[in-house]
């Protein structure tokens, strides 16, 4: 880490010893040493990758296409794949919702705010 009193780095020690758990973010290594860790890191494989190509390969032929392999996506309607089966009913439920709220609300205004008593027309006798 870095000390204001002498501007230094960890002094000669390891970052590691330092701060142990900011170790993949060590400010203290150099950028050399960085992508060396890194890349040991990223070669540390049981088995090379042309060879697990192989045994991949080999594992499909064996196994006639590994068809326990393949993603269920597969074996989907486009509809059902692309959820428009999901978003349909949830579009529906919102409308019904919807609906229902705005004829309560129609109905509570018509009571609260309509005409209080209906005002029957007189009947005009058909003598003049």
């Amino acid at each position: 880490m870095w000390s204001p009193r002498t501007g230094s780095r960890c002094k000669g020690r390891t970052c590691a010893a330092l701060c142990p758990r900011h170790l993949h973010n060590c400010p203290v290594l150099s950028y050399k040493e960085n992508i060396m860790r890194l890349s040991s890191l990223h070669k540390d494989r049981p088995i090379e990758p042309l060879d697990l190509a192989v045994f991949w390969v080999e594992f499909v032929m064996r196994h006639k296409g590994a068809p326990h392999l393949r993603p269920a996506a597969h074996d989907l309607t486009w509809y059902q794949y692309h959820s428009l089966d999901v978003i349909g009913f949830l579009l529906a439920i919102v409308l019904l919702v919807a609906f229902v709220a705005f004829k309560c609300c129609a109905y509570g205004f018509r009571k609260c705010f309509g005409k209080k008593g209906r005002v029957k027309k007189t009947q005009k006798s058909k003598t003049h």
